[in-house]
């Protein structure tokens, strides 16, 4: 049997900051510590991650391997299907 991984992170955010935070947005505590170290600190910065839009998500090719990961994936039905479309890999 594996053993079970911990995690242990000894940075901790400011209670005020979290207070306030809660209380502005509505959210969990940990939500509000979670946003404070990833270093969400401005009312646009938060509000970016906590509602998305389409606009501001990135490329997901920019993650490294999605080429050779949508090729893997779809190569077979691909090589079967007229309606594949590769133009952006």
């Amino acid at each position: 049997m594996l053993p079970q991984k911990q995690w242990y992170d000894s940075s901790t955010a400011d209670p005020e900051q979290v207070k306030q935070l809660c209380s502005e947005w509505k959210t969990n505590p940990l939500v509000a510590e979670i946003l404070l170290r990833r270093g969400y600190k401005t009312h646009e910065e938060i509000k970016s991650f906590l509602m998305p839009s389409l606009s501001n998500l990135r490329d997901p090719y920019e993650l490294r391997q999605m080429r050779e990961a949508v090729i893997s994936f779809a190569g077979d039905d691909c090589k079967k299907s007229a309606h594949c479309n590769f133009r952006r890999l």
